[in-house]
């Protein structure tokens, strides 16, 4: 019987210097961290007073972005258009963007946000604890609050001390100056969700195609979840990686009491079709034409912009344009512009600056470059002359030496004398420089500018008897605006 007591009380020895060598191992190991968290709580105290000087860059929680809404004469959407940064959209009030995406942000990104003032004390010293032992700085322990600090401030995501002081001293200002609801509406319409989305509401457009107050729980969870790593988690590329981590976030809001097992259930099983939905965009050159007239503060506010476009006109005449250039394949004729304007009050109903927006050169917009017109200013020189005096049955010379010192190009067939409605219609040009010096280059000149083609430059000797056969570089969509001025027998419309 001694020999099982001596081992009993042996082992008892043992069992005891075991737990006295434990409890001394614990004493040593939680001094740093207790010295690592005395070191974060004094940190926030010192930054929290230090934050009451720190200042908040001017503007920097003004609200971002807006859309500028363009659209045809019958209020149909022509496209939609970021304001302030790419990738932006209109700012959505915290009351109108759904609960649950709130509640399911906090739980993924800063689950003790209600109770702290910015800063997270504990979540900053197992950062700097984990800093220290990996001997790099990150920049985890990062609040909601020092996220929007971050995104104001424009920090970079160079992992400084300098940064994650800077954006510590904001956090605890902007924790003062706001409060709680509105840095989540600051956080809402300012984080970054992959694929040059910034803000929830532009998350929910690109990846549903919808507004994000109309997301239903499922996939508002699923942005909600986005931020953390929008990489990783790209609903585009990597769904499978997207759901498992909305899944976890619905679990943990099921635990919280935020949502009942049955609409957590609901919202797992139903499924999510997340596709790139960019926004509508019709008639590219006639929008950057818009876009350019518009003031400052409209593009920057953003807004919705009725324009006088036909957009059902528009489409028509891009079908008909593109099989027109296709019938010239092979013949060097790849690019061509179409404007169309109502003639009684001079709005434009269509305008194409080219065959393909995307093709070569697509982007310029024939409609508004200065080209040489040709004959297109023969009625202008006739107006001009019958403004005068004349009249259509008046006689114009069509022969070569009808004017002197001046040989019209390339011209040889005669016509004699004809009258003005006659040399019009058949575009003669020996006529038309005829008429042309008998009214007066001065003249037509003036008249031209009249009609709308202002953008003429250069003196009329610039131009001399030229003039009838298109020496001056014109653009398309004012000589249509002239043409539209002979229609109206020479009334002006703006």
């Amino acid at each position: 019987m001694l020999a099982p007591q001596v081992m009993m009380a042996g082992t008892s020895r043992a069992g005891r210097l075991a737990l006295r060598v434990g409890r001394g191992a614990w004493r040593v190991a939680r001094w740093p961290l207790v010295v690592t968290l005395g070191l974060a709580v004094a940190l926030v105290q010192v930054a929290l007073v230090a934050s009451f000087a720190y200042p908040i860059p001017a503007g920097g929680l003004d609200a971002t972005g807006g859309t500028l809404v363009i659209t045809d004469r019958h209020g149909e959407v022509i496209a939609s258009l970021p304001t302030g940064a790419p990738g932006r959209d209109a700012w959505v009030p915290l009351a109108e963007i759904p609960a649950v995406v709130v509640s399911a942000v906090i739980e993924s990104e800063d689950q003790r946000f209600w109770d702290h003032g910015g800063v997270d004390a504990m979540g900053l010293a197992r950062a700097v604890w984990l800093d220290v032992r990996g001997r790099q700085l990150s920049y985890g322990g990062s609040t909601i609050t020092m996220q929007v600090a971050r995104m104001v401030r424009g920090t970079t995501t160079a992992r400084t001390l300098r940064n994650k002081l800077g954006d510590t001293l904001l956090a605890l200002r902007i924790e003062r100056e706001l409060g709680k609801r509105a840095i989540l509406e600051q956080w809402l319409n300012r984080a970054y969700f992959g694929n040059g989305a910034h803000g929830i509401e532009a998350a929910a457009r690109l990846y549903f195609g919808k507004s994000a107050r109309a997301l239903s729980t499922g996939e508002a969870v699923l942005l909600a979840v986005l931020p953390r790593a929008p990489g990783a988690y790209d609903p585009l590329r990597h769904l499978d990686a997207a759901l498992a981590r909305r899944d976890r976030v619905l679990e943990l809001l099921v635990r919280r009491g935020v949502l009942s097992r049955h609409d957590a259930d609901v919202a797992r099983l139903t499924p999510v079709a997340a596709t790139r939905h960019d926004p509508p965009s019709a008639a590219p050159h006639f929008v950057r034409y818009v876009v350019d007239q518009l003031p400052d503060e409209v593009r920057a506010r953003g807004g919705v912009v009725r324009t006088t476009l036909d957009l059902a006109l528009q489409r028509r005449l891009e079908r008909r344009l593109r099989e027109h250039v296709a019938g010239f394949a092979g013949k060097n004729l790849e690019q061509a512009g179409v404007v169309v304007l109502d003639t009684e009050t001079s709005d434009v109903l269509a305008m194409i600056g080219s065959v393909d927006w995307d093709g070569e050169a697509g982007q310029i917009n024939i409609t508004t470059r200065r080209r040489h017109p040709g004959s297109a200013l023969k009625p202008f020189v006739y107006a001009a002359a019958i403004e005068a005096g004349d009249n259509p049955a008046s006689i114009a010379w069509d022969v070569v030496d009808a004017t002197a010192g001046y040989t019209v190009p390339g011209a040889t067939h005669e016509h004699g004398p004809v009258r003005y409605r006659e040399a019009l219609a058949s575009s003669y040009n020996f006529a038309a420089v005829w008429v042309l010096e008998r009214t007066g280059v001065t003249r037509v000149m003036t008249a031209l500018r009249q009609a709308g083609v202002a953008e003429l430059s250069g003196a009329p000797d610039d131009y001399g008897l030229r003039l009838a056969l298109g020496a001056p570089k014109v653009r398309l969509l004012d000589l249509a605006a002239g043409y539209g001025f002979l229609v109206r027998a020479g009334r002006v419309r703006p």
